[in-house]
Protein backbone atom coordinates (compact mmCIF):
# COMPACT_ATOMS: atom_id res chain seq x y z
CA UNK A 1 0.00 0.00 0.00
CA UNK A 2 2.89 2.29 1.04
CA UNK A 3 4.53 1.69 -2.27
CA UNK A 4 1.43 2.40 -4.13
CA UNK A 5 0.49 5.81 -2.41
CA UNK A 6 4.47 6.77 -3.23
CA UNK A 7 3.59 6.29 -6.78
CA UNK A 8 0.79 8.12 -6.88
CA UNK A 9 2.33 11.01 -5.46
CA UNK A 10 5.11 10.73 -7.72
CA UNK A 11 2.62 10.56 -10.87
CA UNK A 12 0.76 13.80 -8.67
CA UNK A 13 3.64 15.87 -8.85
CA UNK A 14 4.87 14.71 -12.48
CA UNK A 15 1.72 16.15 -13.69
CA UNK A 16 1.43 19.52 -11.75
CA UNK A 17 5.55 19.87 -13.21
CA UNK A 18 3.88 18.59 -17.17
CA UNK A 19 0.68 21.35 -16.50
CA UNK A 20 2.83 24.54 -15.25
CA UNK A 21 5.42 24.00 -18.25
CA UNK A 22 2.74 23.32 -20.54
CA UNK A 23 0.82 26.79 -19.50
CA UNK A 24 4.18 28.61 -19.13
CA UNK A 25 5.26 27.76 -22.99
CA UNK A 26 1.41 28.29 -24.39
CA UNK A 27 1.75 32.02 -22.52
CA UNK A 28 4.70 32.83 -25.00
CA UNK A 29 1.84 31.75 -27.89
CA UNK A 30 -0.70 34.75 -26.84
CA UNK A 31 -0.39 38.16 -28.72
CA UNK A 32 1.10 40.87 -26.91
CA UNK A 33 -0.68 43.92 -24.97
CA UNK A 34 -1.66 46.28 -26.81
CA UNK A 35 -0.16 49.67 -26.27
CA UNK A 36 -3.59 51.32 -24.45
CA UNK A 37 -3.93 48.47 -22.28
CA UNK A 38 0.13 48.54 -20.67
CA UNK A 39 1.03 50.71 -18.05
CA UNK A 40 1.56 54.36 -18.50
CA UNK A 41 5.54 54.86 -19.14
CA UNK A 42 6.48 50.86 -19.70
CA UNK A 43 7.03 51.55 -23.37
CA UNK A 44 9.61 49.32 -25.13
CA UNK A 45 12.25 50.36 -22.77
CA UNK A 46 13.68 47.62 -20.06
CA UNK A 47 15.01 48.98 -16.69
CA UNK A 48 17.40 46.87 -14.48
Amino acid sequence: MANFLQWMGFAFGLGVIVLGLSAFFRGFSLPPNSPEHRANGKDETWRL
